[in-house]
């Protein structure tokens, strides 16, 4: 198994919309496949930074996504997935 933490970097665009915090860990197998839900409230429109970080014991990797916020008033949920 391999200790695997998972970071939110906070922007000032966002906040969390859950209890659990922007750090995750998780125990993984070699081959193993799970996924990590972060629930964010969006304070600010137009289009904003998303980074994710994960840190291993011999490696590290982060993703940027640009995310859009539009102000229609009505939620709209997308869910993006990628390996890190």
């Amino acid at each position: 198994m391999t200790g695997l933490r998972l970071e939110l970097q906070p922007e000032p665009w966002f906040e969390l919309a859950d209890s659990a915090g922007p750090v995750r860990t998780l125990d993984l197998k070699p081959g193993d496949v799970t996924a990590v839900k972060y629930r964010i409230r969006a304070r600010k429109i137009g289009h904003q930074p998303l980074t994710v970080k994960a840190v291993g014991s011999k490696l590290s990797d982060a993703i940027k996504r640009v995310v859009e916020v539009v102000p229609d008033g009505s939620p709209v949920e997308k869910v993006f997935t990628d390996r890190l």
